[in-house]
């Protein structure tokens, strides 16, 4: 994936930022609507995904912006 537009970084298949997110939901015991994340890049998608609530920063890539609760 890439997490800007010049670095391109290599994860282990199924590893992203939304299924660590998933994971630390289960660990933690928290709530599912009590989750919220914030993101600027494309690699933050998956995760704004999981979350109740996903929210882009101003300055977020386009497509991150695009994205339904971003």
């Amino acid at each position: 994936m890439f997490s800007t537009d010049r670095y391109l970084e290599i994860l282990s298949y199924g590893v992203s930022k939304g299924s660590a997110l998933r994971e630390l939901v289960k660990l933690l015991n928290i709530k599912e609507n009590k989750v919220v994340a914030i993101g600027d890049y494309c690699n933050d998608i998956e995760m704004i995904k999981v979350a109740f609530l996903g929210v882009a920063t101003k300055n977020a890539h386009s497509e991150l912006k695009e994205q339904p609760d971003a």
